[in-house]
């Protein structure tokens, strides 16, 4: 008897890929859901929690937007974060807090 078993193996395969896109959709609502689910599944990157910041003062959340850039500093600072990302996110934060400030005049 052939192995024509492998002809219906991609199937569960395939169910199983519908299956975990359907969960990931309500994440990819908006901008602010995809970054707040980023931030819960990834809460030690710093690029996220900047992300995230930027999305919640984009949807005029400010205090929490600034409660997140504060944790995007924090989480740079911790010792797994290469240099380059520590760089690269208290650039981002002296930006944004510089044009937050415009904005707030």
């Amino acid at each position: 008897m052939p192995l024509r078993w492998r002809r219906w193996l991609p199937v569960p395969i395939v169910g199983w890929c519908v299956w975990q896109t359907a969960q990931q959709i309500p994440a990819w609502r908006s901008e602010l859901t995809l970054w707040s689910h980023a931030a819960r599944m990834a809460p030690f990157k710093p690029r996220v929690a900047l992300n995230y910041a930027g999305a919640l003062l984009g949807d005029g959340q400010m205090r929490a937007g600034m409660r997140q850039l504060a944790r995007a500093q924090a989480v740079a600072d911790l010792p797994h974060v290469p240099a380059v990302d520590r760089h690269l996110t208290r650039r981002t934060i002296a930006v944004n807090l510089r044009r937050f400030r415009e904005v707030t005049r």
